[in-house]
């Protein structure tokens, strides 16, 4: 009977290991946590720098082990330092070298690009896209 209870705590410990090593978690070292800085906005074959423009410099991107928050900035009107801000958030989750948006609507309109040092953010809508680049 004690040698039942062993291996049968034996054969529990080892199914335990093997499916908590399956699954693809994301961890505290993982490159993309952390708060992230707008730098560039690109639509079309356009590229604007934004990153010492009045309030759009200001916009963040915050990833922490399972939400993704993006406040983005603008000016409240054409010459404005005063700013008026937006803010988003949705689950996000990684999958292999990639990283999705769990919730499947924000998925259609949201990519996520992640190189090295930089994430791409890339908005699509009526048949054209933006993409907001941040640095750290």
């Amino acid at each position: 009977m004690k040698k039942t209870a062993i291996y049968l705590t034996m054969l529990l410990l080892g199914f335990g290991f093997i499916f908590s090593c399956a699954k693809d978690e994301v961890s505290e070292n993982d490159p993309v946590i952390g708060t992230w800085n707008l730098k560039e906005i690109k639509a079309g074959s356009q590229s604007v720098d934004v990153s010492n423009m009045a309030c759009y410099g200001s916009s963040t991107l915050t990833f922490t082990e399972t939400d993704m928050t993006l406040i983005l900035k603008a000016p409240v009107s054409e010459g404005s330092t005063q700013c008026e801000s937006e803010t988003t958030s949705f689950k996000w989750k990684r999958n292999g070298n990639n990283y999705v948006l769990t919730d499947d609507e924000a998925s259609d309109y949201f990519s996520i690009l992640v190189t090295p040092g930089e994430v791409q953010l890339t908005a699509s809508y009526d048949g054209g896209s933006s993409t907001f680049v941040f640095r750290k």
